[in-house]
């Protein structure tokens, strides 16, 4: 083999890396910390280190300085897994290669025991993570269920690398290499060469490169030979790298595999600011041109882009290898559409959405036969609107309601055992761009309203009444652009309240009556609402209390509750909520107890529960939300389980929280 790097029989130095990746090490990377998770103790990790970083006349790292640390999956500094010569080996090489491309990062080392490995990633940002690093990867094929666990690796905005694995000749798609929320680094040989670059590289030889048998497809990724998630993502030096162990071992050593390119790619994320490092795998697919290109080299038996290294993306190195630390200057994330859930008596859900080429879509869930595919159920949702749905017990209907994409203008499509799905599209007058309808049953007769902000930021509605049939009219105001209204209705009278945000005082107001006879408008005033937020209500049956909820302008969820005695309160619940996001809300009318359900600021799924006026109590589950997308809450009425469903950033699929007594809080992507 040719010498690859200015070390000892050729070995690739800290100074190769830098070199070759054109990487702003002596600047970048303050306040940085890149975990290291692995199975296995090193006994000599710290003194290792030390040596390693000396050598190469890198900054001191240590426990003393406040750079190095060590803990198990607990975040506990003993006791520690069994010592190992393997472990000891590969947690060397990855804090040495971090220690390459990121000296100015600090260093956290995870050790837990081989079943904790997933929940030690999910605690390392607890621990201070920026970014985190991962060598291994678990043996044998993927498996069907294997998906269940991705909830470990969604975190929100914490980029976690893994390795691609070293065995191309035999190696089938690994896990967790080839879920969709981390980034899966493939190996290359990097050499010295007289070019201007200085360097060059091919594939290696060994490295894996695969379609994944179960998990999808992200949104950002687009190759053609693969239905589901293929990978490497990206990839780097992967052979002859200097490293530094003594446990078991004899010091100076030049070592290989994708371990080493998936800790030099964190480290390499750890250099770029925090907008770009956040993007995850997506800052290397919104701009490409910023990575070296590695066309030649092969990796497997195929002979297609899946195992042959060329322009563009391949399977072995993915997009190519680090240009300097990536800049994303305009983050881009493709559109994904916000939900509509509803469940009928039997507890059955529906989800409702924009789907393919914005086509009004249902996705269904029964307890007999599960979730059915994806049903296109007729017209096309104008962009940023979201559909909503009611159910007509009494005929055992379906109604969806939204902004049809060709007329703006509020459609719906209607679902009976006799017919099947039909559409219509009801005119009147224009739907507001960024806004959608909600609608209200009476059950007791079978008259439905639907309300919606007209061009211009009227309320306007229509109501289907069983003698007159549909009728529109304006109920008036003036709603703030890119908001939506919402409605209750008082169940014992009739009467129903349509909130929405006002222009001009940017705060909570409503229309008050009883359809189709008079309505009083009224402002609330209090906390002003944040930008493209709209309210979320509910109204106890029993007690007629309602709770109204919004994003205020200080990103915080605040509410406006109303009782018989005291009249309306505002109040400020807490947390800190996305732009261009809004909350959702579901009571549990036996024990008054309310989950207000919200996007946090970083995009992970959150929740108050409490029971106004009284204490919150705020728990953030995780999951990654799609930008500019809002979660909408469901209870089940047989078992009390609460249902969270929102789009997911990686996919675009429907995901969901569920809530259930004894198994707590779980996260799955459909």
């Amino acid at each position: 083999m040719p010498a690859g790097g200015s070390g000892e029989g050729g070995s690739i130095t800290p100074a190769d890396l830098q070199s070759a990746y054109r990487l702003p090490s002596s600047t970048n990377g303050r306040g940085q910390t890149v975990a290291v998770v692995y199975f296995g103790d090193d006994p000599n990790a710290e003194a290792d280190l030390e040596t390693y970083r000396s050598f190469y006349r890198l900054p001191a790292c240590t426990r003393a300085s406040g750079c190095f640390r060590k803990v198990n999956e607990n975040g506990e500094e003993r006791p520690f897994p069994l010592a190992s010569r393997s472990a000891a080996t590969e947690i060397s090489l990855d804090l040495d290669m971090i220690s390459a491309t990121c000296p100015n990062c600090h260093l956290l080392l995870i050790e837990a025991r081989s079943e904790n490995l997933l929940r030690a990633i999910r605690e390392a940002p607890r621990f201070g993570a920026t970014v985190i690093s991962n060598s291994w990867i678990y043996t044998g094929r993927e498996w069907r269920e294997e998906a269940v666990n991705d909830r470990y690796l969604q975190i929100p905005l914490v980029p976690i690398t893994f390795p691609t694995g070293d065995n191309a000749e035999r190696e089938a798609s690994k896990y967790p290499s080839a879920s969709p929320y981390v980034i899966a680094v493939g190996g290359t040989e990097l050499e010295r060469a007289e070019n201007a670059r200085g360097w060059t590289e091919r594939a290696w030889e060994h490295t894996v490169a695969a379609c994944s048998e179960f998990e999808p497809k992200p949104l950002w990724q687009t190759d053609n030979l693969c239905s589901r998630r293929t990978y490497a993502d990206v990839s780097a030096a992967a052979v002859g790298l200097s490293v530094y162990d003594t446990y078991l071992s004899t010091g100076w050593q030049r070592q290989s595999g994708t371990s080493a390119s998936s800790a030099i790619v964190a480290g390499v994320l750890a250099l770029a600011e925090e907008s770009t490092r956040q993007r995850g795998a997506g800052a290397f697919y919104d701009d490409p041109s910023g990575l070296f290109d590695v066309t030649s080299g092969r990796a497997g038996p195929c002979e297609t882009y899946l195992c042959r290294a060329g322009t563009g993306y391949d399977g072995p190195t993915g997009l190519g290898t680090p240009n300097g630390a990536p800049q994303v200057t305009a983050p881009t994330e493709p559109a994904s559409s916000s939900i509509w859930a509803v469940r009928d008596t039997t507890d059955d859900q529906y989800l409702y959405y924009a789907g393919t080429e914005e086509a009004l879509t249902e996705s269904r869930w029964t307890r007999l036969t599960g979730w059915s595919l994806p049903e296109a159920i007729g017209g096309t949702v104008a962009r940023e609107s979201i559909p909503t749905a009611v159910r007509d017990p009494s005929s055992n209907s379906r109604w969806v309601y939204y902004v049809d994409r060709a007329t703006n203008r509020i459609a719906f499509s209607t679902w009976t055992a006799r017919e099947g799905w039909r559409n219509t599209v009801l005119g009147g007058t224009e739907a507001a761009a960024g806004s959608s309808p909600t609608a209200v049953l009476d059950a007791a007769t079978g008259n439905q309203y639907v309300y919606y902000v007209a061009r211009g930021g009227a309320i306007s509605s229509w109501r289907l009444e069983a003698r007159s049939g549909w009728v529109n009219s304006t109920l008036g105001g003036s709603a703030a652009a890119n908001t939506s209204p919402t409605v209750i209705r008082n169940p014992g009278t009739g009467f129903q309240n349509v909130f929405y945000i006002d222009a001009r005082e940017r705060s909570l107001a409503a229309f008050g009556g009883t359809p189709p006879g008079t309505w009083s408008n009224m402002i609330f005033g209090g906390r002003v609402a944040a930008a493209n937020s709209s309210p979320a209500a509910v109204i106890n049956p029993t007690t007629t209390n309602e709770q109204v909820y919004y994003v205020a302008s200080e990103t915080t969820i605040a509410i406006w509750s109303w009782t018989p005695s005291g009249g309306w309160v505002n109040n400020n619940v807490g947390g800190s909520a996305a732009a261009n996001t809004s909350p959702s809300v579901v009571l549990d009318a036996p024990t008054t107890i309310t989950n207000v359900f919200y996007v946090d600021s970083r995009r992970a799924l959150a929740a108050f529960g409490g029971t106004p006026p009284g204490s919150w109590s705020n728990q953030v589950f995780g999951g990654l939300a799609a930008i500019g997308t809002s979660p909408v809450g469901i209870r089940d009425s047989s078992t009390g389980a609460n249902w969270l469903w929102y789009s997911d950033s990686a996919t675009g699929h429907r995901a969901y929280w569920a809530w259930s007594f004894g198994a707590g809080w779980s996260g799955f992507v459909l």
